[in-house]
C-alpha cells in the first residue's frame, strides 16, 4: 500500500464525516494485520474531525481489559467530560451494567435481556451529545473490547443512522475469533463503511522514509528497508529512528536497533496472546518449524497455529514461517522472562523427543531450561554429549550438558557421566579438569566404568604425572584389559609406550595407549605405534608414509583416534615429511577450532611448531610455541609441557635470543616429566642452550644425562635425539675432537638410510672435527641429505660450513656461491650467516667471549646484557653504583665494546650456569 493509498482512506472517512453533519450516522470498521497501520489512520483522522468543529471521543480496548464488563463504554463516558447529574447518571447506569453482567456471564440471553435498559440509557445520553454537534465516536482494537461493549456498539450503530454520529473502530484479526456478534451486526448496517489497511508497498515505505529522514538517503536505504519491515508501518518507524540516531555503517543497509527491537515487542503485545506465544515458540526453536508442531508446544490444535502463523506473516514479522532479520527473534526472547523461556524451552525439548528428533537438538533445549525435570532428560544430555566429543562438536556445549546430568540416574549412569565429565573438561583445559579426576578414578576403582573408560582414566593420571595411582589403576583391571595386543605380541605390542609415556613402566602400562582390543580405536592406534617404531627403528619407507596417510584420513574426533593423529603426525616428522606434515596438522587444526578443544588445538599447535623449526622457520616456530602455551598455560600441559618448551627454547638457542630462551628454562616443570621421553627432549634442549651460550661443561651434564637415559630406556634412537652430535660439540669445544668424532661415527652407524635430516646433521658435525681434507665431500653429502630433508636452517649451517670448506681448498668461486646460498637461506630462517668461520670452529666450538671476564664481571655485565640500569645491578648484586661502573670499563676494554647494547649474548649463561636439576 503507497502513502497515496493511505491518503485515499483518509478521504473516505472525510466523506463519511461529512454524511453525518448532515444527519446520516456512519459506521466506519477500519480492519487490517497487526500494526498495519490502522490506530495511526484512527488518530490522524480524529484530529481533522476536531479541526472540523466536531466532538470527538476516543476509548482504546485492551487485551487486559477483556473481562472487564462495559470497560470500554466507561472510557467514551469519561472521555465527554460530563459533571455533576450527567456524570452520577451516567456512572449510576454503568455500575447497574456491570452488576447485571456479573450476575448473567456465560448466560447470552439472560444478559442481552438484563443490559437492555442500561444500554438504552447509555446510549441516549450519547446521542444527545452530537444535538449541539457532530459526535465522532473512535474505539481503537475493538477486537478486544468485553462482550457487555460490543452490545453497546451494535445498538449504538442501529441509533446513529439518523443521527450526527460517526462511530469509527479499528479491528485487528485474532487468531481466534472474538465475539461475533458486532461483526454481524455492523455488515447489515446501510450506513457501515468497511475500509482494509494493509502493510505499505516498497513506494510508501520509500515515501514514509522520506517523510522521516531526509530524501537522499531514504532513496537508499528504501530496498532493503522494506525488506527488512516487509512495509509494517511502525517497524519503519523505528527502523527510520535507528538509522537517524545509530552508529553509522554501511549507507544501503539500515542496521536494527533498540527502536527496532521495541517496536516489534509492542507488535506482539497489542497483537492476539497465541501470536505472541506462537512467536516466542519460534524464537526459542531457533529454526523454521511445522504449524503442527508449534501447535503441540502450545497445546493447540494445528489449524489454529496456521493462523497464529499466517497473522505473524500479515504483520511482517515472518516471511516464509521464520523471522525476517535476526534482530526481530532477539527482541521476541529478550521479551520473554526466564521462567517463560524455560517452560517454551521444555516444551520443545518434550515436542522433539516425541518426533524422535536427534538427541544434540533435543538438549539444546533440555540445557536452556538449567534443570533436568524428567527422567528421560539425562540419558539425552549424556547421548548428545557423547556424539560432539565424538564427531568433533562444540566442546563447551558437552560440558555444559555432563554438568547439568551430573548426579542423575543410576550409580553406574553417574560413573559414565563422571568420565564423561572428565573427557570433556580435559579438552578445554586440564588443569580445570583436575577437580573431575578423583570421582571418575573413584568410580573407576569401584568397576563402575567399562574397560575403556578405565584406560582413558589411567591416561589422565598419566597426563598429570600421578604415575603410582596409573599403575594401581591399571593393576585392578582384569586379563582382558591388560593385554590388547592379543595372544602373540609382537616386539611393538609390548612397546607400546615408548614415545609418549613412561618407558621405565611399559608392562605395566601397556594397556594405556589402546584401551581394550574390543575398543574401535584399539586397532588403529596398535598400527600408529607400529609405524612410529618401525621409523624410528628401521627408518621411513613409502608403505609407513602411505600408512601414515591412510590413518590421518581415517582420523575423527574421538579422544584415542585424535592422541593417535598426533602420534601419526609425529611419525611423519621423524620421517622427515615435513610439508606433508605441515599440510595435515593445519587441517587438524582447522577441525580443533571449531569443536573449541582447547587441549588438542594447544597440543596440535606445539606439534606445527616442532614442525617449523625442523623446517628452518625460527620465526614460526616460535609464534607457535609461544600460541601453544597461550591456548593452554603451562600448569595445564603436565608431563606434557616439555612439547612447547622443548621448541621453543631451540628456536630461541637458533635465533640467539638467548633472553627468550632463558625465561622458558625459569617456567616450572613436573618431576614426572623426567620419567618420559619428553625429560630427555627437554635436557636436549637445554644442553644446546648452554652450548650455544659457550658453557660446554653444562651442556655435557644435561646432554649427558638424556642420552644415559634413552639408553637405560631401551630408546637410544638417534632418529628420535640426536644427542651424540650434541655432546660431540661440546667436546670439540674442550679440544676433544677424537672423542668427539668417535661419538659422531657412532650415531652414524646407528642410523638407517631414511633418516636424512638426521644423518645431515651427524655428517656437518663429523666434518667439523676430521681433517680439512675431507670437509668438503662431507658436508656436499650433508647439505644434499638436509636439502631433501627440507630443515633449511641446518642446510644454512651446513653451506656455511661448506664455502669456508671450499674457500680454504683453494675453490674460492665455487665457496663464494655456496657462501651465498648460505646467506640467503640465513635470512630466510632468521639467522644471520657467518660463512667466514671455519667448520672446526663453529658456534658451538669457539669460546664464548663471555670466558676472558673475571666472575664478578660476568654477573654485571650479565645483567647489563639484559638491559638493567648500574643502580638496578648494584641493588641485586649488592654493590656500589662505582664498583658496577669500574667492572663495566674493565668488561668494555675486554670485549672491545664501546656501550652495553654492544654485549654478546649469553653472558648470563657464564654468570649463572644451569645443571639438570631433575628432582624439580
Amino acid at each position: 500500500m503507497s502513502l497515496s493509498e493511505r491518503r485515499q482512506q483518509l478521504r473516505t472517512l472525510e466523506d463519511a464525516y461529512r454524511s453525518c453533519v448532515n444527519g446520516h450516522g456512519r459506521v466506519v470498521v477500519v480492519s487490517g494485520p497487526l500494526a498495519g497501520g490502522k490506530t495511526a489512520l484512527l488518530h490522524a483522522f480524529g484530529k481533522t474531525a476536531v479541526e472540523a468543529g466536531a466532538r470527538y471521543i476516543e476509548a482504546n480496548a485492551s487485551r487486559t481489559e477483556r473481562r472487564l464488563p462495559l470497560g470500554t463504554v466507561a472510557q467514551l463516558f469519561r472521555a465527554t467530560r460530563q459533571a455533576g447529574v450527567e456524570a452520577a447518571e451516567s456512572g449510576r447506569m454503568l455500575d447497574d451494567g456491570v452488576l447485571a453482567a456479573v450476575l448473567h456471564d456465560g448466560e447470552p440471553e439472560a444478559l442481552e435481556e438484563a443490559l437492555a435498559p442500561v444500554l438504552r440509557g447509555l446510549t441516549q445520553r450519547l446521542l444527545a451529545l452530537a444535538e449541539h454537534e457532530p459526535l465522532v465516536i473512535g474505539i481503537d482494537d475493538v477486537q478486544y473490547a468485553d462482550v457487555p461493549s460490543l452490545l453497546f456498539l451494535a445498538q449504538l450503530a442501529r441509533r446513529a443512522e439518523s443521527a450526527r454520529v460517526l462511530v469509527v473502530v479499528t479491528e485487528g484479526l485474532l487468531v481466534r475469533p472474538g465475539h461475533p456478534l458486532l461483526a454481524a451486526e455492523l455488515s447489515r448496517r446501510p450506513g457501515c463503511v468497511s475500509i482494509s489497511v494493509g502493510p505499505l508497498s516498497a513506494e510508501g515505505v520509500a515515501g514514509l522514509l522520506g517523510e522521516l529522514l531526509d530524501d537522499e538517503r531514504a532513496t537508499v536505504l528504501a530496498p532493503a528497508s522494506y525488506a527488512l519491515t516487509g512495509g509494517n508501518p511502525l517497524l519503519v518507524r523505528a527502523l527510520a529512528h535507528d538509522v537517524r540516531f545509530g552508529a553509522p555503517g554501511d549507507p544501503a543497509e539500515p542496521v536494527p536497533g533498540r527502536s527496532f527491537e521495541r517496536a516489534v515487542v509492542a507488535c506482539l503485545h497489542r497483537g492476539d496472546t497465541l501470536m505472541r506465544r506462537t512467536a516466542q515458540c519460534l524464537a526459542v526453536l531457533g529454526e523454521p518449524a511445522p504449524a503442527e508442531r508449534v501447535g503441540h508446544m502450545l497445546d493447540m490444535p494445528a489449524d489454529v497455529a496456521r493462523r497464529a502463523f499466517a497473522e505473524l506473516e500479515r504483520a511482517a514479522l515472518l516471511d516464509a514461517g521464520w523471522f525476517r532479520h535476526p534482530r526481530v527473534a532477539a527482541a521476541v526472547l529478550d521479551d520473554m522472562d526466564p521462567a517463560e523461556r524455560a517452560d517454551v524451552h521444555e516444551r520443545a525439548a518434550a515436542v522433539l523427543r516425541r518426533e524422535g528428533a536427534r538427541a544434540g537438538h533435543i538438549a539444546r533445549h533440555i540445557a536452556a531450561t538449567e534443570r533436568v525435570g524428567a527422567p528421560w532428560m539425562a540419558p539425552v544430555l549424556r547421548e548428545a554429549a557423547e556424539h560432539i566429543l565424538t564427531a568433533g562438536g562444540d566442546t563447551e556445549d558437552a560440558f555444559a550438558y555432563l554438568r547439568l546430568a551430573a548426579g542423575a540416574g543410576d550409580e553406574r549412569q553417574r560413573a559414565t557421566i563422571a568420565s564423561m565429565l572428565l573427557r570433556a573438561a580435559w579438552r578445554i583445559d586440564p588443569n580445570g579438569a583436575i577437580r573431575y579426576l578423583d570421582d571418575a578414578l573413584s568410580y573407576a576403582h569401584q568397576g563402575l566404568l567399562d574397560e575403556s573408560d578405565t584406560v582413558a582414566v589411567a591416561r589422565y593420571l598419566l597426563w598429570y604425572g600421578r604415575l603410582d595411582e596409573a599403575l594401581r589403576l591399571m593393576a585392578d583391571l582384569d586379563d582382558r584389559h591388560a593385554d590388547p595386543a592379543g595372544a602373540d605380541p609382537t616386539r611393538q605390542d609390548t612397546r607400546q609406550l615408548p614415545a609418549f609415556a613412561f618407558p621405565g613402566h611399559t608392562e605395566a602400562l601397556r594397556g594405556c595407549a589402546s584401551g581394550s582390543a574390543m575398543h574401535p580405536a584399539a586397532a588403529s592406534m596398535r598400527q600408529v605405534l607400529k609405524s612410529l617404531w618401525t621409523v624410528l627403528e628401521d627408518g621411513p619407507d613409502s608403505s609407513t608414509v602411505q600408512l601414515a596417510l591412510q590413518l590421518l584420513q581415517r582420523s575423527h574426533w574421538d579422544g584415542a583416534m585424535i592422541a593417535g593423529s598426533t602420534m601419526t603426525l609425529t611419525s611423519l616428522l621423524l620421517s622427515d615429511r615435513l610439508d606433508m606434515a605441515a599440510v595435515w596438522c593445519d587441517r587438524l587444526l582447522a577441525a580443533a577450532t571449531p569443536a573449541r578443544a582447547q587441549t588438542w588445538r594447544a597440543i596440535l599447535t606445539a606439534i606445527r611448531a616442532e614442525i617449523s623449526l625442523r623446517r628452518g622457520d625460527l620465526c614460526g616456530a616460535e609464534s607457535q610455541a609461544r600460541a601453544a602455551l597461550t591456548l593452554l598455560p603451562p600448569r595445564s600441559w603436565g608431563i606434557l609441557v616439555g612439547v612447547p618448551l622443548s621448541t621453543l627454547l631451540r628456536a630461541a638457542t637458533e635465533a640467539a635470543d638467548f633472553r627468550l630462551a632463558a625465561g622458558q628454562l625459569n617456567i616450572p616443570v613436573p618431576a614426572a616429566m623426567f620419567e618420559t621421553p619428553l625429560g630427555p627432549h627437554y635436557l636436549y634442549a637445554r644442553g644446546l642452550y648452554q652450548l650455544a651460550g659457550g658453557d660446554p661443561e653444562a651442556a655435557l651434564s644435561d646432554i649427558e644425562t638424556c642420552g644415559t637415559l634413552l639408553i637405560r630406556w631401551q630408546l637410544d634412537l638417534p632418529a628420535l635425539i640426536p644427542w651424540r652430535t650434541a655432546v660431540a660439540r661440546a667436546y670439540a669445544a674442550q679440544g676433544r675432537t677424537g672423542q668427539a668424532r668417535a661419538l659422531v661415527q657412532d650415531q652414524l652407524a646407528r642410523l638407517r638410510p631414511g633418516h636424512l635430516r638426521t644423518r645431515g646433521m651427524s655428517l656437518r658435525i663429523l666434518a667439523s672435527v676430521s681433517d680439512e681434507a675431507m670437509r668438503p665431500a662431507l658436508l656436499s653429502e650433508a647439505t644434499s641429505l638436509l636439502k631433501a630433508a627440507g630443515d633449511r636452517l641446518e642446510l644454512a649451517y651446513a653451506y656455511a660450513d661448506l664455502s669456508v670448506a671450499l674457500d680454504r681448498s683453494g675453490e674460492t668461486r665455487r665457496a663464494e656461491l655456496v657462501r651465498q646460498l648460505a646467506q640467503q637461506l640465513g635470512i630466510e630462517c632468521g639467522v644471520p650467516m657467518l660463512p667466514q668461520r671455519s667448520p672446526a670452529s663453529s658456534r658451538a666450538s669457539e669460546a664464548h667471549p663471555g670466558t676472558m671476564l673475571s666472575r664478578a664481571e660476568r654477573r654485571v655485565a650479565a645483567l647489563a646484557a639484559l638491559g638493567h640500569s648500574n643502580r638496578e645491578i648494584a641493588g641485586q648484586l649488592h654493590l656500589t653504583v662505582s664498583t658496577v661502573e669500574q667492572h663495566l670499563t674493565r668488561v668494555y676494554r675486554k670485549l672491545r665494546v664501546r656501550r652495553r647494547t654492544d654485549l654478546p649474548p649469553g653472558l648470563h649463561v657464564h654468570a649463572h650456569p644451569r645443571r639438570v636439576r631433575k628432582e624439580k
